[in-house]
């Protein structure tokens, strides 16, 4: 994975392209991250959701979410099961938090074919 989508990153790009690597190109603006390469943009994400309960993720995504914080897409993960996985959010974000130089942040899941 390559962070960035400017001139250097296109550079790197093709040149690990040429020499038969898988490569994907990061950037905050999935509209520019679709103009690199053969590849196609499948899944874009601001946040996720988790639980039994189908009912409650569908108002945690529309109410707390979509409303409330604004994030358009979240990707659904499924049952209980799968929240597991996002605690581990916190210390990644308790992480980010010192080199972006604030709390309000947040990460951007993005997979191509």
């Amino acid at each position: 994975m390559i962070i960035g989508s400017g001139q250097v990153a296109q550079v790197l790009a093709a040149s690990l392209l040429e020499l038969g690597h898988d490569v994907m190109i990061s950037s905050r603006d999935t509209s520019q991250a679709k103009d690199h390469g053969d590849w196609q943009l499948i899944l874009s994400a601001d946040g996720f959701v988790a639980g039994n309960d189908r009912e409650a993720r569908d108002w945690v995504h529309q109410e707390l979410l979509a409303r409330w914080l604004g994030w358009a897409h979240v990707l659904d993960l499924g049952g209980i099961v799968a929240a597991r996985a996002t605690e581990m959010y916190l210390p990644l974000w308790l992480r980010l938090w010192g080199p972006a130089g604030a709390p309000a942040l947040n990460i951007r899941v993005v997979a191509s074919t």
